[in-house]
C-alpha cells in the first residue's frame, strides 16, 4: 500500500524511489540499500506496475488495521528483489 499512496500522491517514478528507498536507507545508515543500480552490486529492486488498479482487501503484513482497508488503489508491487534473491512475487502465498 506505502508505494501505491505514494504514487499516487507524486506520480514520479525518481520521486517514488527517493522516499521509499534513498532516504529510508540513507536514515537508517543502511549503506548497502538504496543504491543506483550498477554492475557488480546485489540487485535489491522493486517491479512496479504504475497504472495497475487494486483494491486494498488483504495484507501480507499480521495487522489488519489500515486506512486503505477496502480502497481502491493504483500502482501494485509485482516483485521484490533482495541481494539477487525474489523474496516476493504477485500472485504467491
Amino acid at each position: 500500500t506505502a508505494a501505491a499512496v505514494v504514487w499516487d500522491t507524486l506520480r514520479d517514478p525518481d520521486a517514488l524511489f527517493r522516499v521509499l528507498s534513498t532516504k529510508p536507507a540513507a536514515i537508517a545508515g543502511l549503506s548497502a540499500h538504496g543504491r543506483a543500480v550498477r554492475v557488480g552490486n546485489h540487485a535489491n529492486l522493486v517491479v512496479f506496475a504504475p497504472n495497475e488498479a487494486w483494491r486494498a482487501d488483504s495484507f501480507r503484513s499480521k495487522s489488519a488495521n489500515s486506512p486503505y482497508l477496502g480502497a481502491e488503489m493504483t500502482g501494485r508491487v509485482k516483485a521484490t528483489i533482495h541481494e539477487g534473491r525474489v523474496t516476493y512475487q504477485s500472485g504467491e502465498k
